[in-house]
């Protein structure tokens, strides 16, 4: 009879342990599944005094959380809210993930305002717990974000790095469309300003010099507003 006990409160543990581990993994591949997230292994550290709850879980009604800043790290603290009888109990239990990621690197140096493409980056494997920002650009953003400031060759490219897609470069002749009534025109105008999709830049009316606000609507086209 005592090793049957003893088997059932073991086969309880982990059970408790695959619904708590379940939950970490469903969390964070939720917040990673843009870049290709393979988790090798979860660790957890159950307090003593929770150790023998018989419904530690993640199952409803219990609650688990994490918080936002505990997924942009490989180890942190779980929050699970244990329906026991009458009271409620809140559990701390620390864990530690081991998991690696997709990420993209500058292959040579990227001024500001390029475009990032697959031309002048690479992607690499790299594990969450070597990471200090976990804001990383998805692989499906190449090709639509442009480089906010220099960025090093070798480079870990994240979102703080880059903005919208430059469209239209200062310096550049870009169509520019003139809407009257039911009429539309189009004329040639020198951009003074770098813009993105909706940004509203200064252009040059080359024949008569006047300068002109536009809204870029398209690559090298803006509105004359």
């Amino acid at each position: 009879m005592r090793f049957f006990v003893l088997l059932l409160c073991f086969c309880a543990h982990l059970c408790a342990k695959d619904s708590l581990t379940h939950f970490i993994e469903q969390s964070y591949m939720h917040a990673y599944k843009d870049y290709d997230l393979h988790i090798t292994q979860i660790s957890l550290q159950i307090p003593p005094s929770a150790k023998d709850l018989p419904n530690l879980s993640c199952a409803a009604p219990n609650l688990c959380t994490l918080s936002a800043n505990a997924l942009s790290k490989s180890s942190g603290t779980l929050i699970a809210k244990i329906h026991n009888g009458t009271s409620v109990l809140s559990v701390p239990i620390a864990y530690n993930i081991e998991a690696e990621l997709t990420i993209i690197k500058a292959t040579g140096l990227i001024s500001s305002n390029v475009n990032i493409t697959t031309q002048n980056t690479a992607t690499t494997r790299a594990k969450l717990s070597t990471l200090t920002s976990t804001k990383l650009l998805p692989q499906s953003a190449l090709g639509k974000v442009s480089a906010r400031s220099l960025i090093g060759s070798g480079g870990l490219i994240t979102l703080d790095k880059v903005k919208e897609r430059v469209l239209v470069r200062k310096g550049e002749m870009i169509t520019g469309i003139i809407r009257s009534d039911n009429l539309t025109l189009q004329t040639q105008v020198q951009a003074l300003q770098n813009g993105s999709q909706g940004d509203i830049i200064k252009v040059r009316n080359q024949s008569t010099q006047k300068i002109l606000r536009a809204q870029i609507i398209d690559e090298s086209t803006a509105e004359i507003l």
